[in-house]
């Protein structure tokens, strides 16, 4: 699939800048198509493991599993505020599905991105109880672009 430049490349950032609001960004939104024929969107936690976003949400069929089936075109964005008005945004686009078995990394890559240095040995104790309540969702990322809202004052 070809991806459409940004309309304002005045204010495009790039990949490189793309992935870096991505593998620094707090947290983002997960769009797929709805399974009820609505686009769905929900905030995640997340981690970057270079190449791939990892997530983590419940086993029990919800409308995002449903949504998903046995993968899903999607995009995930991230916003970074700067000041005022003015922030950053990355959006990756790719394929979204759910794998089992990605579930241990995951865990370890959020807790290590959200749990502080002193906690994350107990929070990794429990990965094992964690695992049977839990699956993993893996993002192939295919296109990235990110941009900058900047607009001088009085404007």
């Amino acid at each position: 699939m070809r991806f459409r430049t940004m309309r304002r490349v005045d204010r495009d950032l790039g990949a490189d800048a793309a992935l870096g609001i991505i593998r620094d960004g707090h947290s983002g939104v997960l769009c797929v198509d709805g399974a009820e024929g609505y686009p769905y969107g929900v905030p995640m936690n997340y981690c970057f493991d270079g190449e791939r976003l990892l997530f983590h949400c419940s086993k029990h069929p919800g409308l995002l599993l449903e949504s998903i089936g046995d993968g899903c075109r999607a995009f995930f964005t991230v916003v970074d505020h700067l000041e005022g008005t003015r922030s950053r945004s990355a959006i990756a686009f790719g394929t979204v599905r759910e794998d089992p078995s990605s579930m241990r990394r995951c865990l370890e890559g959020v807790i290590d991105k959200y749990v502080p240095e002193p906690g994350r040995a107990g929070a990794k104790d429990g990965i094992p109880s964690a695992v049977n309540r839990a699956t993993a969702l893996v993002f192939t990322i295919e296109h990235v672009s990110a941009k900058v809202i900047d607009r001088p004052e009085g404007r």
